[in-house]
């Protein structure tokens, strides 16, 4: 199972950014920034902004040799 969240849209003159944040796995995540522009009158991703972030749940994820006694939903 997966999580997106989608945060608000910022305006930076020439083009615009959003703020996304992918969670799956368990808690691993990715935390990218899109660039969007209107492209021929619909809104497009035309690029990423900086270098995305990655994350892992504490405790690190699990594995086959580590598997948790009582696991959370969509383990």
């Amino acid at each position: 199972m997966a999580s997106i969240s989608v945060g608000p849209i910022v305006d930076k003159g020439d083009h615009q950014e959003v703020a996304v944040s992918i969670f799956y796995d368990c808690g691993r995540g990715y935390l990218p920034t899109y660039r969007i522009e209107r492209v021929d009158g619909v809104w497009k991703v035309t690029g990423t902004i900086g270098y995305p972030t990655g994350v892992e749940p504490l405790g690190g994820c699990p594995t086959p040799e580590k598997t948790s006694t009582s696991p959370r939903r969509a383990c």
